[in-house]
């Protein structure tokens, strides 16, 4: 009897242990941790270079610096996803630009992402329409089975190692956090009408306050974040329409709140529109501005999305799609008949969820859940990319709803045990071959040259990745390949700006000046204003000695932009280089006063007084500059110098010696150590 007892008990406690959301929960953190284990040393790729590793507002948190590019672009990110930019400012404030940390906090919201997604079927589970229904019963089970598959997906990959596309992961994350803390600031109200009066009052005023207002915040941070948490407020009011019984009035008071935060984003937009820009810096425009197309072409896109949620082969960053003009073209009315039934059986499976299988409203609400995630940026508003994978990301936990609720409806009526063990081992087969494929996909963004690769050979008609694997090459100084990929975006894109400017840049490392004179001068005969080959070919007569036409394209780069900064500097350095060092100390003043934190700036006022023989000048210049930057090579070179020129040789030895155990080969640091070393010999 007492054997008996012993495994009754061991049975018991395996099976509390497996049915613990506690334990669910570690299996889906440990699954992500597994599938993403592999991207903590993967580098910056694409906008990360220019949206976060360039930006200033993410060295410096000081917006008017932010916008001094006249980039419009990354005035609209700052402004309009304001928290995304500061979680990246964050980020460098805590470890600087060392990219395992950004990577380990988007992996930190993805599964964070996953844990929301968990809690929100689990409350959906406990809601008063669910209540007492044959799936309650693996309510944990199927809450696992969807995390899991939102967590190893290999179409999350690029939301979560991507890592400027923390904005769809982040803005995913308030959004289910916003309809996690409302569906359990419900289920607490819910709870209240069974209890004693006074424990009522101080459940509604601590605890189901507490959610509540939770969720109201969570979603105006969203509308912070990305512009599809537009839609907190839709998904809210179907929640409370499917799964709570509530009179009118109670409901809109309980509604409102949310319904005002849907007018953040149309005026957060309306604010920024009064601000004009002469330049932008984007390698690409919109492949169509046509309302009608891109919505046509949309229809063709979510097909090609629930394609890939069920089947994810040839993914790329960047898709080579074409844009449909016509809604009676063949393809697009096929996309729309499928779209328009997968929306039909949503709202046939609501009406049959009163009289019929309540299950079906979870189905329901899985179909309208991606429809309603996915509206903002596949409807009639043109996006510069026709197709991304990251818009995807947060509309997949709807799709796994859909999918799994079915599943495991399927699964209670089948009799026979096999198939159930059968329908069973397809679950972890499934999970198993994703999470591998995640895997397989996060390889491909080890490194620059690989992942753009990748990308031509699954786009290879495409000339951006052509151009990005170009300055891959450029940056590692293999100019010939270089030159062979942007001449290869030109052929596919023969009026491509920026290749000639990277083409110019090329010649110009090889010393052909009359060459990338030429080739600069194209890309300006193309976009006049682009700042970048301007500025280029402004560096390029310095180094020609033709000071007078450099400092022509300087003050025509600071017409162009007059917030610029480093227009400023530029100019002061070819003063510098004409020796008119009060000219070129009041621009770099004028630089400084455009941004306080601009280290060339600061650098370069020191090298002036450390020539002229204000040591002391020079010092607090170059601390200055190595407060801002403590890891910056070049400043700490300075600083040595003028130390080692003001006699103060211990400080220089100081100096050097920080620069050596940080790049551990500065022949300027090497030289003055020799020299202190003879002299005290």
């Amino acid at each position: 009897m007492k054997r008996f007892v012993r495994k009754e008990g061991t049975q018991w406690a395996v099976g509390f242990i497996w049915r613990s959301p506690a334990v669910h929960l570690i299996l889906v953190c440990m699954l992500g941790l597994l599938v993403y284990s592999n991207t903590f040393h993967a580098p910056f790729i694409w906008d990360d270079n220019r949206l976060i590793v360039q930006n200033p507002f993410v060295r410096n948190w000081n917006l008017p610096s932010a916008l001094a590019r006249g980039d419009e672009e990354l005035y609209k990110h700052i402004r309009q996803r304001y928290i995304t930019m500061l979680s990246f400012a964050l980020n460098y404030r805590i470890s600087g630009f060392r990219v395992s940390c950004f990577h380990a906090v988007n992996l930190a919201i993805h599964l964070l992402n996953a844990v929301l997604v968990y809690l929100m079927v689990a409350y959906v589970f406990r809601t008063p329409f669910m209540k007492d229904h044959y799936l309650q019963r693996k309510a944990g089970y199927i809450a696992l089975v969807i995390a899991m598959l939102f967590v190893s997906h290999p179409v999350q990959t690029e939301a979560v190692t991507y890592i400027f596309q923390r904005l769809a992961s982040l803005a995913a994350f308030f959004y289910l956090l916003s309809v996690m803390m409302y569906l359990k600031s419900r289920l607490l109200m819910q709870k209240d009408e069974d209890m004693p009066q006074a424990t009522v009052k101080n459940r509604k005023r601590f605890y189901a306050g507490f959610f509540y207002v939770g969720a109201l915040a969570a979603a105006v941070a969203g509308m912070f974040t990305k512009e599809n948490t537009f839609t907190i407020p839709f998904v809210i009011v179907i929640c409370e329409i499917f799964f709570f019984r509530e009179t009118p009035a109670r409901r809109g008071k309980l509604l409102f709140p949310f319904a005002l935060t849907a007018g953040i984003i149309p005026l957060n937009y309306l604010y920024g529109l009064d601000r004009t820009f002469d330049s932008a810096t984007r390698e690409y425009s919109f492949i169509t501005q046509d309302r009608s197309e891109y919505l046509f072409t949309q229809f063709r896109v979510i097909v090609r999305y629930i394609r890939l949620l069920f089947h994810p082969v040839h993914q790329t960053i960047d898709y080579d799609f074409p844009v449909y003009r016509s809604f009676f073209d063949t393809q697009v009315f096929l996309s729309f008949l499928l779209l328009a039934a997968i929306f039909g059986a949503g709202l046939y499976s609501f009406h049959r969820s009163r009289t019929g299988d309540r299950g079906l409203r979870l189905v329901a609400f899985g179909i309208f859940w991606f429809f309603i995630t996915l509206s903002v940026e596949s409807s009639f508003v043109p996006l510069r990319l026709l197709i991304c994978e990251y818009r995807v990301y947060l509309p997949s936990a709807g799709f796994f709803l859909m999918i799994v609720a079915l599943y495991f409806m399927v699964m209670e009526k089948m009799t026979y045990r096999l198939l159930r063990i059968a329908a069973s081992l397809l679950i972890g087969l499934a999970l198993t071959g994703y999470a591998g494929a995640a895997y397989q996909r996060n390889a491909t963004w080890s490194d620059e040259e690989t992942f753009w690769k990748d990308t031509i050979r699954e786009s290879p008609r495409k000339f951006v990745p052509y151009y990005n694997l170009g300055g891959v090459y450029f940056r590692l100084g293999q100019y010939s390949k270089a030159a062979e990929m942007f001449d290869t975006a030109l052929k596919l894109n023969p009026n491509y700006h920026a290749a000639y400017w990277a083409l110019g840049r090329v010649d110009r490392e090889l010393g052909l000046f009359d060459e990338a004179e030429k080739k600069f001068r194209v890309a300006l005969m193309l976009r006049p204003d682009y700042f970048d080959a301007r500025r280029s070919l402004g560096l390029l007569y310095d180094d020609m000695g033709r000071f007078g036409d450099a400092v022509m394209e300087y003050q025509e780069l600071k017409r162009i932009n007059p917030n610029s900064d480093t227009a400023c500097v530029d100019l002061g350095t070819s003063y510098y280089l004409q020796r008119k060092f009060d000219m070129a100390i009041a621009e770099f003043r004028a630089a400084l006063k455009l941004n306080s934190r601009n280290i060339d700036a600061i650098n370069n006022i020191g090298v002036i007084y450390d020539e002229r023989g204000r040591y002391p000048e020079a010092i607090r210049e170059f601390q200055t500059a190595a407060y801002y930057r403590p890891d910056d090579v070049r400043t700490r070179e300075n600083l040595g110098i003028a130390y080692y020129h003001s006699g103060h040789s211990r400080e220089a030895l100081g100096e050097f010696a920080a620069v050596l155990a940080a790049s551990h080969d500065s022949p300027i640091a090497r030289r003055y150590i020799d020299e202190i070393n003879a002299r005290f010999r």
